[in-house]
């Protein structure tokens, strides 16, 4: 196994390479917004975090989409600490045209 090789964070205390890291998620439904936060391994994906969120479930990974900065994320970028992203629903792969085109 490797060793994790210290760092210094910001505050100038020891940070492990492979401590967890929090990553904040937006939602919006309606007029409610709220925030969560999840925890995942340092080197984490895109798709590892949604993987995170949709634990009991896991197939429903694919159901949305993470956004940084009004950009949307591809499942193999690398999650950046303490970062917020938006939650953007799809829905399942065989309604996505119904729930995307409003009637």
């Amino acid at each position: 196994s490797t060793a994790a090789v210290p760092l210094e964070s910001s505050g100038g205390e020891p940070l492990e390479v492979n401590a967890p890291i929090v990553v904040h998620v937006a939602f919006s439904y309606k007029a409610q917004r709220w925030k969560h936060d999840f925890e995942v391994d340092r080197g984490s994906t895109v798709l590892d975090l949604k993987r995170r969120m949709t634990a009991g479930s896991p197939d429903e990974a694919g159901w949305f989409e993470l956004h940084r900065l009004g950009l949307r994320l591809e499942d193999d970028e690398e999650i950046e600490p303490e970062a917020l992203y938006d939650f953007h629903f799809l829905g399942p792969p065989g309604e996505r045209c119904s729930i995307a085109t409003p009637p």
